[in-house]
């Protein structure tokens, strides 16, 4: 059975490579940084929308760098 592609994947690797550890942590700014913005900054709530505890959520907003 041969599997037919309809879309392109969402991301792909770029020719010259890429640093994966350095895109996902990125990636965990930005959507964390949304999070924080749909709710105005209540990390608790941001932290169930991301589906972490609020104690991780804090960690990774030091780690990170991410702001509201």
């Amino acid at each position: 059975m041969k599997l037919v592609e309809s879309t392109p994947p969402p991301v792909a690797v770029p020719e010259n490579g890429m640093d994966l550890q350095m895109t996902v942590q990125k990636l965990e700014k930005t959507l964390i940084e949304q999070a924080l913005r749909r709710t105005g900054g209540n990390k608790s709530q941001a932290a169930d929308i991301l589906g972490m505890k609020r104690t991780t959520l804090t960690a990774k907003m030091k780690v990170l760098g991410a702001a509201v």
